[in-house]
């Protein structure tokens, strides 16, 4: 299970993420949904400035060819470039490719809350990632599927 402070950091790393696109000024847009991590941006300039290189790119290529990105749309600036867009969301697995300070803290903080969950089925560091009570027949489901997401996750394409 995951706690709020889940949810609070997560949050803080789609912000902290958003400041420096927005400091390289790449085209944000806000949708409707009100979490941040649903905030459109354009992919070109978003790797560019999140210095995302070689094996990111790659996987994102893969991703596009496989159909895995479910809200895509195309951007195009006044001085006729079109632009691949999506939400902020789909780009974060990317910053485990990423050499931006910011990219690195999501990167070490996903690999945690991973570790957490794999580990103790929980992520909770206020409490040591502790269960509360009742959420023991959970943990075991959660575990394996944890496991099992990073064993597919781990695996060469």
């Amino acid at each position: 299970m995951t706690s709020t402070t889940h949810a609070q950091e997560y949050t803080a790393h789609c912000r902290a993420v958003l400041e420096v696109l927005k400091a390289a000024e790449v085209p944000t847009w806000t949708p409707q949904e009100s979490h941040v991590s649903a905030i459109r941006v354009c992919v070109l300039p978003a790797l560019r400035a999140l210095k995302i290189r070689g094996r990111g790119r790659e996987k994102f290529r893969a991703w596009l060819a496989a159909g895995a990105l479910d809200s895509q749309a195309t951007y195009v600036n006044p001085q006729g470039e079109a632009f691949l867009v999506v939400p902020l969301g789909d780009l974060l697995p990317l910053l485990h490719h990423s050499r931006h300070p910011v990219g690195c803290a999501y990167a070490v903080w996903a690999c945690n809350v991973e570790m957490a969950l794999t580990v103790h089925g929980c992520y909770a560091p206020e409490r040591q990632h502790t269960p509360l009570p009742g959420e023991g027949p959970w943990l075991a489901l959660l575990r394996y599927e944890a496991r099992c997401h990073r064993c597919l996750a781990l695996s060469p394409p």
